[in-house]
């Protein structure tokens, strides 16, 4: 499905391969501060990402054109990109620097080690895959309400878990209902329900994917379902497919 590069020092803390790939159509770099996207021909880190200081994390995804295409339905050229393996680079969000801090400092058990790192990876493959679709923003918001559009983006993102009430984002954003729910369709191109909805399915279709695949009622659990059939139908009416059957398979 995808492999990752983590290096904390010198040495690599990680470097496996999850599941075999044939073709390395996406490869995501994660330097100190950039976030560098290479699409189709560059399965390497560009110059001025590996000549970091050797303290410097480096984190390196590569993923087959095969799960990128079933993660997103669409395929990977984005505005400024080509497919001849140039690289565009974009500052790290806070939420996304959260989760590179977990890989590189999180307290676990040895025995746990790998599968903590492939749940924190796909944390951040569904963060960095979320943000990669939405509209760039223009000139009608401040700066502040950039920055609380985003922030409540990344925090529906990483905590799939709970169902926040548009009271509760508009209290966190300091706007009211109205304008937090205008403003959010008009930044990243989707009102909150369905932005909040296509993150559950996207994590759910990771979940499911892994070779050891959580039952459904605890995945339905960690995306915030009470009930096991509401997920159900809400998967099915996204993908086509049941959540059973792409488990089986």
């Amino acid at each position: 499905m995808f492999k990752v590069q983590i290096r904390k020092t010198t040495e690599f803390i990680l470097e496996t391969t999850f599941e075999p790939i044939d073709y390395p159509l996406v490869s995501i770099f994660f330097g100190t501060d950039l976030l560098y996207l290479s699409y189709r021909y560059a399965p390497e880190a560009p110059q001025d990402l590996t000549n970091q200081p050797e303290q410097a994390p480096i984190l390196a995804i590569t993923i087959s054109e095969d799960t990128y295409m079933k993660l997103t339905g669409e395929f990977p050229i984005s505005d400024g990109m080509d497919a001849t393996g140039s690289f565009a680079a974009k500052r790290i969000t806070s939420g996304v620097r959260n989760i590179i801090f977990e890989l590189l400092e999180g307290d676990f058990h040895p025995r746990f080690r790998e599968p903590y790192l492939k749940a924190k990876v796909s944390e951040l493959l569904v963060l960095m895959l979320s943000s990669e679709y939405m509209e760039k923003p223009s000139g009608r918001w401040t700066v502040r309400e950039i920055a609380m559009l985003t922030e409540v983006k990344e925090l529906i993102s990483l905590n799939l878990q709970n169902c926040y009430s548009i009271e509760q984002l508009a209290e966190i954003s300091g706007m009211n209902r109205t304008k937090l729910q205008e403003s959010f369709k008009d930044m990243f191109g989707k009102t909150i329900f369905t932005f909040t909805t296509d993150m559950k399915m996207l994590k759910a279709k990771l979940l499911l994917e892994d070779a050891q695949a959580l039952s459904l009622k605890e995945i339905a659990s960690m995306l915030g379902y009470k009930h096991t059939n509401h997920f159900s139908a809400a998967f099915k009416k996204r993908y086509n497919i049941s959540p059973s059957q792409v488990k089986k398979s």
